[in-house]
């Protein structure tokens, strides 16, 4: 976890990618940019780069984010969105999670985003612990009530700005659920820097739990493991693991 953008190779590493025929999403905070990455960014064709701003003013963005400047980030999204001029490529979004903190700002966060010139905008509402206590204990106090009318007044709000504003916009408002399971196990994987692989981004502790490092061991023989089948048969039958379960709605 953390900045990608502080791998000064990462322009490489997703051109090398998209020549393998993957495709790719990066989270970035935004703040580490130049003309240079500019210039090696615009020349993917299939990647996504999303920029995580949790607020449509400094004031809300920067008290969530700590140590983060926001007229800094709109600067760098505004520049990179000029350099990528008419083309279509890279997709750039927007992922704000709201919570109590800036549910208020949703609908600016949209405006904001059009703004920028930015294709699409997310807006979260689910908080996962990646298995931690105690950030469960914090999300409880921060997570917005789904069923309150100010969360469906605002939501309605956010959807006709979006409308009028005519950007794509995406509210992730539901987990998974014994209907619609969880398929990380069976798709992908997170592999940390010093190679352990972990099985989601939303867990991406091997403190929390590790199938496996790739300086030991394979990768398939790591996702052909019995702890992967163990934890597939687990998702599969509806036992969810402790450490799931913030990523789920029954």
């Amino acid at each position: 976890m953390g900045e990608p953008f502080l791998n000064r190779q990462l322009p490489f590493m997703l051109k090398e990618g998209e020549e393998r025929g993957i495709s790719m999403l990066v989270f970035t905070n935004g703040t580490i940019y130049d003309e240079h990455l500019a210039k090696k960014l615009i020349q993917l064709k299939n990647t996504h780069i999303c920029f995580s701003i949790d607020g449509a003013t400094p004031e809300i963005h920067e008290k969530i984010r700590k140590g983060s400047n926001f007229e800094k980030i709109l600067r760098n999204i505004g520049d990179l969105t000029n350099h990528r001029g008419l083309n279509i490529y890279p997709r750039l979004s927007i992922w704000s999670v709201i919570t109590k903190n800036n549910i208020h700002e949703a609908t600016q966060i949209v405006k904001l985003s059009k703004l920028l010139n930015v294709d699409s905008i997310y807006l979260q509402t689910t908080l996962v612990n990646w298995g931690k206590n105690n950030i469960d204990r914090y999300n409880k106090t921060i997570r917005i009530d789904l069923k309150s009318k100010e969360f469906d007044y605002i939501w309605l709000e956010a959807k006709n700005a979006a409308e009028k504003e005519k950007i794509i916009l995406e509210i992730m408002s539901t987990g998974f659920s014994r209907k619609n399971k969880c398929y990380w196990p069976w798709t992908s994987a997170y592999i940390a820097a010093n190679g352990d692989v972990i099985p989601c981004c939303n867990i991406a502790d091997s403190h929390t739990l590790k199938m496996g490092n790739l300086f030991e061991t394979s990768f398939s023989d790591i996702w052909n493991s019995r702890e992967y089948m163990v934890l597939r048969e687990r998702i599969r039958t509806h036992n969810i693991p402790e450490f799931c379960k913030s990523c789920y709605f029954e």
